[in-house]
């Protein structure tokens, strides 16, 4: 078992612990128990997808689990509880290109994904499937989105991507803010990844 202490939503519960990976050869995802070591492997998900994984992300809760992935619906989500649930429909708009990563926002109520397409991130409300996507950010990342990241308290998000200034933060409730201007000092090259220390 292992301890999350989430201060906005659960207080501190004991989780059992999961581990998943998006990988490049059919499932595409894989997915085990984890205490010390890989349990046996969860059965594949029933309804699966074709093409690369590329992502993974569970909710806090551990509820949820989501795949960003190459090829079209590029986002794959399911309710989680020890295996993989039925999947959920997926978004009415769809991402605009292989999926590269993908992330919750703390309390679980939020989606976004990062992808090679523009608008290069996009991001919706999320209540056992997807809700409407929110409005894409007025001022857009750099192209071909790569990480994306929510704060713990669910109210900022950054995306890496290709192109100054390779990385982008936003104010984000209920949708996208005014883009926080660029850090002083800009990433070297491509955004790859992204990650907020709370």
């Amino acid at each position: 078992m292992s301890m999350l202490i989430n201060p906005y939503v659960f207080g501190a519960i004991a989780l059992p612990m999961h581990i998943a990976v998006a990988h490049e050869i059919t499932p595409y995802v894989s997915a085990y128990p984890f205490s010390a070591g890989f349990g046996t492997k969860y059965a594949n998900p029933a309804a699966t997808f074709a093409g690369t994984g590329r992502g993974v992300a569970f909710t806090a809760d551990g509820a949820n689990v989501a795949v960003a992935h190459q090829t079209t619906p590029f986002i794959s989500t399911y309710p989680w509880a020890a295996g993989f649930g039925s999947k959920y429909a997926n978004p009415a708009a769809l991402p605009n290109g292989n999926c590269h990563a993908v992330t919750f926002t703390n309390d679980g109520t939020r989606i976004a994904v990062a992808y090679a397409g523009g608008p290069y991130v996009s991001a919706y409300p999320f209540s056992s499937g997807f809700g409407t996507k929110y409005a894409n950010p007025s001022t857009l990342p750099g192209t071909y989105g790569y990480g994306v990241a929510f704060t713990l308290d669910n109210a900022n998000i950054a995306v890496a991507h290709i192109d100054t200034p390779f990385v982008s933060a936003y104010p984000f409730s209920a949708g996208f803010g005014t883009k926080y201007a660029n850090p002083s000092v800009l990433p070297t090259g491509n955004g790859r990844a992204v990650a907020f220390l709370n």
